[in-house]
This record gives structure tokens, C-alpha cells and sequence, in this order.
């Protein structure tokens, strides 16, 4: 489900997003953390950082490191939007700084205790391995864990088998990252109409214009003073690490 460097994929929500995305402002701080990507024009906007599956020295995931800035978040976002996955992420942290999430519609609550009240004694479907996982597994009926190579635990399935047993589920958690490789649509294309679908994790937008693709929940970040936040992402910090991230959920009315 991972996109390589060399055959990058459509895009077509991402685009969507874009477009529904009117304003833009210039690039203040643009930082690539070793695990999350920050970017602040009208906001601080987070990624995680989606690397390629090749030998990252013997290519160049970034081909104008260094020369990124100047520049305004649409245009940065435009320009690398069909590049490597790594440059997705920063264009997805790039556009979540032009998005100004409608924070009354916003409740600052766990994904996981979402997840788990909706898949109560159902079949959840995870794309991605999340920490919560176990949690999960306390609540619900049956917990498939859908995982690329590189990150798969003990019990996660390879991707391949999504599309089999996506069907099968009542609640689908994906990762954002869905959204910055490009695997999306498909993932939601396998998922039965009825089923309660979140959209997880830094990358994720708490944009409206994706509950018109499928999308019930938007479980993102907002951070409302980015210094002590980009400080720790410098520094190498994970996405739990972080400081002064709120974790807010979005649900389609």
C-alpha cells in the first residue's frame, strides 16, 4: 500500500483537499523531524513523516533539500504533491497550515476511546499499527491489524489482505499516511457502505470536504503555540512526545 519514489501515486483527495483550501500565506518555519513533519504559514501543520521504501542514500526523496524556501504553502504543497512519498509529507504538512479547523465542531478526545465505544463488541479494521491496538482488542469482537513490512508487529496482516477482509468490518481506523501515499481510495473502495470509518493520526486533516469520500471521523492535531512543539520535533521526537498538541476529532454531522 506504500508508494515508491518512482511511480508516485494519484492523489485525487489530496487534490480535493487542496482545492478546498481557498487562502494561502508564506512559509514562516519548515521543519522535517525524524518522524513528523512541521510546517507553519498560518498555522503550525503536522505530517508524519511517510518515507519510501528504498535506500534513502541512494536516492534523493527530497530532490530540492535546501531550496524548498522561500516559497507559500499552496505552492510548496502543489510542487510536491506527485513527488516521493517523503515529499508528500511535507506537502501534507504544508496544506494541514492553511487549514483552519472549525474548532466548535471539535471535541479534544482520545481516537482510541472512539474507536473502541463504535467497534464495542464488533470487527475493527486498522490500517496501520497503532499504540491502542491492545485496547481495542478489550472491547471489541474481532481486531484485524493491516500493516506494511516494515512496520508489522507479531499478529498484523500484510496489506495484500485488506481488500478481503476490509468488507468483514464494522469500524475501519486508517492511518493518514493512507492519504499521503496515496492509498486512500482504494482502502476506502473495499469498505462496506454501513461501516464507521476514522481517518487517524498527524497527517489528518480536520477538513469537512472529506466526509464527502466515506470519512465519518477526522482524528487530527491542532497545536495552538508551535515553538515548544517544533523544539521537541527538531529533537527527534515521536508524535506522542510531542508538546502542546491537542488531539481533536471531527465528525461528519
Amino acid at each position: 500500500m506504500g508508494a515508491t519514489m518512482d511511480s508516485p501515486p494519484t492523489r485525487r483527495l489530496f487534490r480535493d483537499l487542496l482545492d478546498s483550501t481557498d487562502d494561502d500565506a508564506d512559509i514562516d518555519q519548515l521543519v522535517v523531524g525524524a518522524f513528523t513533519v512541521g510546517c507553519v504559514s498560518r498555522r503550525l501543520g503536522l505530517a508524519s513523516l511517510a518515507r519510501p521504501p528504498v535506500p534513502e542514500h541512494a536516492a534523493r526523496p527530497v530532490k530540492e533539500a535546501g531550496q524548498l524556501l522561500p516559497s507559500s504553502a499552496r505552492a510548496l504543497t502543489r510542487r510536491l504533491l506527485t513527488g516521493s512519498t517523503l515529499e508528500a509529507s511535507i506537502a501534507m504538512a504544508a496544506l494541514n497550515s492553511l487549514i483552519e479547523p472549525p474548532l466548535a465542531q471539535c471535541v479534544e478526545r482520545n481516537a482510541a476511546r472512539l474507536l473502541a465505544q463504535r467497534g464495542a463488541d464488533g470487527h475493527i479494521a486498522v490500517i496501520g499499527h497503532f499504540p491502542f491496538v491492545d485496547r481495542l482488542r478489550e472491547s471489541a469482537r474481532r481486531v484485524d491489524v493491516f500493516e506494511l513490512a516494515a512496520g508489522r508487529r507479531t499478529g498484523d496482516l500484510d496489506t495484500s489482505q485488506a481488500p478481503s477482509r476490509l468488507p468483514e468490518a464494522d469500524v475501519v481506523a486508517i492511518t493518514g499516511t493512507a492519504l499521503t501515499n496515496g492509498t486512500l481510495e482504494g482502502i476506502l473502495a473495499d469498505v462496506r457502505p454501513d461501516a464507521f470509518v476514522a481517518l487517524i493520526g498527524a497527517s489528518a486533516p480536520l477538513h469537512p470536504v472529506l466526509f464527502d469520500h466515506g470519512i465519518d471521523a477526522l482524528c487530527g492535531a491542532y497545536v495552538p503555540d508551535p515553538a515548544p512543539t517544533l523544539a521537541a520535533l527538531a529533537q527527534g521526537a515521536t508524535f506522542r512526545q510531542l508538546p502542546g498538541v491537542q488531539r481533536l476529532i471531527l465528525l461528519k454531522p
